[in-house]
């Protein structure tokens, strides 16, 4: 049995249940991984703001290869928490899907690469 007051454990039970329940509903499953980030990684996301928000660190920027996963997340928080319209988040983090193609043909080529140096 999982301890009530352990809200990771808690969290990712919960996770589980309902990936399990929304196998074939992403958008559902997109929901529940981004509201599980949050719990997850919340010490992470309150560092991450902390950083943004101290001027010495300015400038700062921050990224990862596609941006739709921790990198996305945080950007949805930043842009809402600077007021940003819900319609022009929404628009940039779908907008990364335009490099989803490009990425992964970069890493199969890297995966194939790397193969033919096994040989």
């Amino acid at each position: 049995e999982i301890d009530p007051d352990d809200k990771r454990a808690q969290c990712a039970l919960w996770f589980q249940q309902q990936m399990r329940a929304a196998v074939h509903d992403l958008q559902v499953q997109l929901k529940t991984s981004m509201r599980a980030m949050l719990i997850l990684n919340s010490d992470e996301i309150l560092k991450a703001f902390q950083t943004l928000a101290d001027e010495r660190n300015y400038p700062v920027a921050f990224g990862c290869i596609a941006g739709k996963d921790r990198t996305g997340l945080l950007a949805c928080l930043l842009h809402s928490a600077l007021g940003v319209r819900k319609e022009d988040i929404i628009s940039d983090y779908v907008f990364t899907n335009e490099a989803a193609h490009h990425i992964n043909a970069c890493n199969q080529l890297a995966v194939a690469m790397w193969f033919e140096e096994l040989r």
